[in-house]
Order: C-alpha cells, then sequence, then structure tokens
C-alpha cells in the first residue's frame, strides 16, 4: 500500500510539471498575441480605424476623398468696359468767390465746360480771387474703367463719386489724363479749380 501511495505521489508531480510548462508556453504565446493588438506597439494607432471598405461605425462618418478635393466651381467675373467717359447731357457750373457766402455764389447750366476768362466771371467777383465747380451725373453706366481729360491753366481737383482721382499734374495749359474704376449705376463727377493768376481756362473733354 505504500508503495502505491509513493507511485501515486510520483505521478502527481510528474503531471505537475507538465502543466507548468504548458502554462507558461500559453502565457507567452498570449502576451506575443496581445503585443500586436496593443496602441502603443503600432505607434498609438487607433485600434478602431476603419479599414477600406468597412462600415463606419455609428457618429463617425467617414467623408469620400472625392468630396474633400473636389474644388468649387468658379462665377466667372462679368466683363468689364473700358473706354472714354461718356458725355453727360449737362453740366452744373457754381462759380464761387473767395471769402463769399453761398448766397453769393453763381450757378450756371451748361452742356459742356470750356471756359476761358481774362479776368474775373461776373460783376462783383474780384480777378484772381474765385473759384469754379463743374458737377454732372451720368445714368446707368455699366462697369468699367472709363477716361476723361482736364485741360486747366492751374490746378484743378477731380473727384468721382465723392472719392478724389489721382491724375496727371494739371495746370499751365496743360492736358491730364483720369482714370478711375466704376461699378455699375449713376455717376458723379466733380472738377474744381481756382483762378490762381492771369487767364483762366477750363476745359473737359472725353
Amino acid at each position: 500500500m505504500a508503495a502505491t501511495g509513493g507511485m501515486s505521489a510520483n505521478g502527481m508531480m510528474g503531471l505537475g510539471r507538465r502543466e507548468v510548462v504548458g502554462l507558461a508556453l500559453f502565457a507567452v504565446a498570449l502576451l506575443v498575441a496581445a503585443s500586436f493588438y496593443l496602441p502603443e506597439s503600432h505607434g498609438g494607432e487607433n485600434p478602431r480605424a476603419i479599414s477600406a471598405g468597412a462600415t463606419a461605425p455609428l457618429g463617425e462618418p467617414v467623408t469620400p476623398i472625392a468630396a474633400r478635393t473636389r474644388a468649387e466651381p468658379r462665377t466667372p467675373a462679368s466683363p468689364i468696359a473700358r473706354g472714354p467717359l461718356p458725355a453727360p447731357t449737362s453740366w452744373t457750373l457754381t462759380y464761387i468767390p473767395d471769402g463769399a457766402k453761398e448766397s453769393d455764389y453763381r450757378v450756371v447750366t451748361a452742356t459742356g465746360v470750356d471756359l476761358a476768362y481774362a479776368g474775373a466771371p461776373f460783376e462783383g467777383f474780384t480777378d484772381d480771387a474765385w473759384g469754379v465747380r463743374a458737377e454732372a451725373v451720368v445714368d446707368d453706366l455699366a462697369r468699367g474703367r472709363y477716361t476723361f481729360i482736364v485741360q486747366s491753366s492751374s490746378e484743378a481737383t477731380v473727384l468721382v463719386d465723392g472719392r478724389a482721382v489721382k491724375g496727371m499734374r494739371v495746370g499751365g495749359g496743360r492736358r491730364a489724363v483720369f482714370s478711375f474704376v466704376h461699378e455699375a449705376g449713376p455717376l458723379r463727377v466733380r472738377v474744381e479749380a481756382r483762378d490762381g493768376g492771369g487767364a483762366f481756362s477750363l476745359a473737359l473733354s472725353y
């Protein structure tokens, strides 16, 4: 009975070693397999990343590449007209004596601007001490870049829609070309000049 008991004990000890070895190998295999599923082992990649052709889980829509890269079609810009400013149908000329009240101004309507004075333009004005303002409106002007020409014996200022327009230096009877861009709609143009001494002249052309 004692021998039998010894054999049984030896048999149990042998079986225990095999179990331990098997369990150890199984544990190593689990560690190796788990390393392929840990985010750290793949540079922090998300194990839930969706492969090509897979269906995205709810809450994580995938935008097709074509939709992300397709550019919106551009609306072509409207053509811009270029050329001389159309002649206004009439001009309002306001003559302004230096230091005078508005009630002393003289207002004249003309079809164009072509002025020349050797002295004062009106009785009560003082020679070399007055100025003139020419204003006109062009209706229904298309969008575009326009030009017109100013010829004056003295310095002149050109304003389009209330904004000063830069151009060539005006004075001494020289001709200067003024160019500006206007959006579609009515246009208001104004030219200001004053008698700075000697004969005065101011002419506008298109």
